[in-house]
């Protein structure tokens, strides 16, 4: 409707899916499950082959011979195309790795928090699709899962849809080193003068194991996404306080159906003992970079204790 569901809480009622954001799921999967190390590298020409189909980069962009941290911090589409192919003629091996990972993080299911209408989100895979298209065979006639079902979700495109909680979740969940936390609205309840009646403790849902040697080059990547001239959101972070509060962060463009895209960017910081995790999600405001970054980057300045300035343009046509 023209009004937009003003009275609906995006945080947790909104399902968009994550683009490139949920590359730290698919670098988790890889690195976690030993498909990869940082060794393994791919030459990013700018578009790929798999089947019949021609996958790209946002714009075509190429960025040449990249490994992990490289790919992160770029956000080259290519790259992680080819793992969500590799994890796909290997399945027999990995299984749905990116969809374990995923549901590892929290995604695909409610966090919990204490607020009501809260949605669960999606996480698609092969048996998810079969059920759909036996239930109503009509809406949903192919029941198969293809490669390019695979490639596409390794990007955060396709059926997979998140709540912002839930994708900023995730992403702290990384940050602490793998303490998946139940999130809350408050930390104690008091009277009306002040008097603390009962603390509301933090609840830790499940403990992942995130090893140095998978942790490491992610967090590289991550950090170059803010700090590497080349990084994805480096315009958008110029000038910030990195020597005092360092942060890091990925950017995400999402497709929309006939909509404008989605824009996202998570992060947090400082980087050596994470404190805050931030996520930005704008309905069709283009890309990542432009639109959820510079928002993002005003949040963390504030955290950081440093004057803000408000944004005077987010939007536009920007590399995600």
């Amino acid at each position: 409707p023209a009004s937009g569901f003003p009275l609906n809480d995006r945080a947790i009622q909104g399902q968009y899916a994550p683009g490139s954001t949920f590359k730290l799921v698919t670098s988790l999967a890889a690195l976690g499950h030993g498909m990869i190390d940082t060794k393994y590298t791919v030459d990013d020409g700018g578009r790929i082959k798999i089947g019949n189909r021609i996958f790209k980069n946002a714009g075509g962009e190429a960025n040449g011979r990249v490994n992990i941290v490289r790919a992160i911090t770029v956000s080259s589409d290519v790259f992680f195309y080819t793992l969500g192919n590799q994890f796909w003629l290997q399945r027999s091996q990995f299984g749905d790795a990116m969809q374990d990972e995923a549901r590892q993080l929290g995604l695909g299911k409610k966090t919990g928090v204490a607020l009501p209408f809260e949605a669960a989100g999606r996480i698609p895979d092969p048996d998810a699709r079969k059920k759909l298209h036996d239930q109503n065979p009509k809406a949903f006639p192919n029941g198969q899962w293809f490669a390019g079902d695979n490639v596409n979700l390794a990007i955060g495109q396709g059926e997979m849809v998140v709540t912002p909680l839930q994708l900023v979740n995730a992403y702290a969940t990384f940050a602490n080193g793998g303490t998946v936390w139940a999130p809350r609205v408050g930390e104690s309840v008091q009277d009306q003068v002040g008097t603390k009646l009962r603390d509301i403790p933090p609840q830790s849902v499940r403990k992942l194991d995130i090893p140095p040697e998978v942790r490491d080059p992610i967090m590289q990547g991550l950090q170059g996404v803010t700090t590497d001239p080349r990084g994805t959101a480096a315009g958008a972070f110029a000038g910030f306080p990195f020597s005092t509060f360092p942060a890091a962060g990925k950017t995400g463009t999402a497709q929309a159906g006939n909509k404008q895209d989605t824009s996202l960017f998570v992060a947090f910081g400082p980087t050596f003992d994470p404190q805050y995790a931030v996520g930005v999600v704008m309905e069709e405001a283009g890309f990542g970079a432009s639109a959820a970054a510079p928002v993002a980057r005003r949040i963390l300045e504030s955290l950081a204790g440093k004057p803000t300035h408000p944004v005077s343009y987010a939007g536009g046509a920007s590399p995600d």
